[in-house]
């Protein structure tokens, strides 16, 4: 088993075909999902607390046109709301 340093390292992988994912669920969880746009924003939310301004807007614009380019919008909206002003400056450079 391996531990993943990131989630777009993680997807990168399963994107190249390298692993097979399953997923479970218990029942007590069914219903209980999130929205892609919810998990999304907890990613951002982690590494908008945790990178420096110009990390965040890199590791954003490779998260969205590796996983998320059919909803580029969408997702620079989420990542901006999530952003502290800094970070929101860096990104919009980045675009």
């Amino acid at each position: 088993m391996r531990a993943w340093t990131s989630s777009s390292a993680f997807l990168d992988h399963i994107d190249k075909g390298l692993a097979d994912v399953v997923f479970f669920a218990t029942r007590a969880a069914r219903g209980r999902s999130a929205s892609i746009d919810q998990r999304v924003a907890r990613v951002f939310k982690v590494l908008s607390a945790t990178a420096n301004p110009e990390e965040y807007a890199r590791r954003i614009t490779t998260l969205i046109s590796r996983h998320h380019h059919y909803r580029r919008d969408q997702m620079l909206a989420i990542a901006r709301r999530n952003a502290t002003p800094p970070q929101r400056k860096a990104l919009s450079a980045m675009e």
